[in-house]
């Protein structure tokens, strides 16, 4: 394990990533770890949300808050996101790379703006990531690369182990466990199986679906037998797809949204990757190596994502592509133009660090309203009545969070247990606004309408927040009476 790249991807999380939750997954994920129960997401990340409960039903064990929980599960995650810069170095040292090529694809991991900002989170797409990578690195060294990358060792059995290709298997369980999507991989793995010598390919190929079926099925499993709803939650999801693809289908603003998050992974990176595979696509594509298998699949991916139908949300989803498609070929291009000149060693350097230094600040101050509103939730919500409906923009799910710590722990809230109904945007925003609040209210429910700024992220966001507006306009007799509060 590379230290210093470790060292230098936590240091750009840390001046980068958010000081607490501010993607509308992190919040769910907060809650999930203290109840234990998964989401409504895929299968429900249910490894990360099982390893999270440990870590929540340790930290509660030890006389810890569940509001002191979030800060903790956001260094473990972030620790866990980290490794994949060294990973990414010992990948490229497996595709061939030199030393100083690899340092800098590394580099390019740890630096990256997207990476991060993700990393410093309570997500699953670090970690996966992370997971993804170890898999490629076990999985080249049981095909038999452990030299240059370029040709396997070709004697029947010299390097190959059953216990790497278990493990490569079972690494890439555990990443498809923290993130469904990360199944994709799986081509990788076999691109390496088929760059395998041909003695070898079989073995190779069973070990590894051997350790990945046992990892990727153990967690959905153990949820299946545990969590009743397990199913529901499911079909729930594909429902749930289905209505938000037929909602917002794909435009145009979708395009430039992934063209300003493929540059959010690192604009050095972008440019040296262009130049390699502009110049030197002969040896990206040249099959039967490590770098065709890490490298093409990688590619497909990221040119595919631009289709991705929430790929205006955030450059997370971009992520799995990052070492492939970009770091690795890019770390090839740079390494060849810096040469031996130190000037041009200064330069890559910097063109590496300062999106980082320069990004922290900015980012910071864009996020600095909503983590005001995030902040001030718990002791706003002490005061509201402990059957409202509130509804909320990207604020929402930490009002549900909110909710769930409250009844977690209810000697640490002032107020009555809270049963507070949420009206969030997304999936779940009724066809017919006005008809849910006015239905709130004929139950005699106070209704708590957020309407501050800040609280209210993205063109979709902003048009629920408009409809809510011209709902306070046309009651505008029942807003402050008593039946209606609107924080502004």
């Amino acid at each position: 394990m590379n230290l210093p790249l470790f060292v230098l991807a936590v240091f750009a999380a840390l001046v980068l990533g958010p000081r607490g939750p501010v993607y509308w997954d992190s919040f769910g994920y907060v809650s999930q770890a203290v109840t234990g129960q998964v989401g409504g997401l895929a299968l429900g990340r249910p490894l990360f949300v099982i390893v999270s409960h440990g870590i929540a039903r340790a930290h509660l064990a030890m006389h810890g808050s569940v509001w002191t929980l979030e800060p903790l599960l956001r260094g473990f995650w972030l620790g866990v996101s980290a490794t994949a810069a060294p990973l990414t170095h010992m990948l490229a040292r497996r595709c061939g790379l030199s030393g100083r090529a690899a340092a800098f694809a590394g580099g390019m991991v740890a630096l990256s703006p997207a990476m991060a900002h993700t990393g410093a989170a309570v997500l699953t797409d670090g970690p996966s990531v992370a997971m993804s990578l170890l898999a490629f690195v076990w999985g080249a060294h049981a095909a038999g690369f452990t030299g240059d990358g370029i040709e396997p060792d070709p004697r029947p059995n010299a390097t190959f182990s059953w216990r790497y290709g278990v493990a490569s298997g079972a690494a890439l369980g555990a990443a498809f466990g923290l993130r469904e999507q990360a199944i994709a991989q799986g081509l990788v793995l076999a691109l390496l199986c088929a760059a395998a010598p041909r003695g070898r390919r079989l073995a190779l190929a069973a070990t590894m679906l051997a350790g990945f079926a046992i990892v990727a099925a153990a967690p959905v499993l153990f949820v299946y037998i545990t969590q009743r709803r397990y199913l529901q939650l499911i079909v729930g999801w594909l429902h749930a797809m289905r209505r938000e693809r037929s909602a917002h289908p794909y435009a145009w603003s979708d395009l430039r949204a992934y063209a300003a998050w493929v540059l959010a992974l690192g604009p050095c990176a972008v440019a040296a990757a262009i130049a390699s595979w502009t110049s030197d696509w002969r040896s990206l594509v040249e099959r039967r190596t490590v770098l065709f298998a890490v490298a093409a699949p990688a590619l497909l991916q990221l040119l595919l994502l631009g289709g991705y139908q929430d790929i205006s949300y955030s450059p997370r989803y971009l992520l799995p592509a990052l070492a492939g498609a970009l770091a690795i070929p890019g770390a090839i291009a740079l390494d060849r133009w810096i040469g031996l000149s130190r000037t041009r060693l200064a330069l890559a350097g910097a063109a590496l660090v300062l999106p980082v230094i320069v990004g922290g600040p900015l980012v910071h101050a864009r996020e600095r309203a909503f983590r005001t509103i995030v902040d001030g939730l718990p002791r706003e919500l002490a005061n509201v009545p402990h059957d409202a409906v509130i509804v909320s923009g990207q604020a929402c799910p930490a009002i549900e969070m909110v909710r769930r710590l409250a009844r977690t722990d209810p000697q640490s809230w002032s107020g009555r247990r809270p049963e507070w109904q949420t009206v969030c945007p997304g999936w779940g925003w009724p066809a017919d606004i006005d008809a849910r609040l006015d239905r709130a209210t004929s139950e005699g429910r106070i209704l708590v309408l957020d309407l501050r700024a800040g609280a209210w992220l993205g063109p979709r966001q902003q048009s629920a927040r408009w409809q809510v507006e011209r709902y306070v306009a046309q009651r505008t007799v029942a807003v402050g009476g008593g039946g209606v509060v609107v924080w502004r």
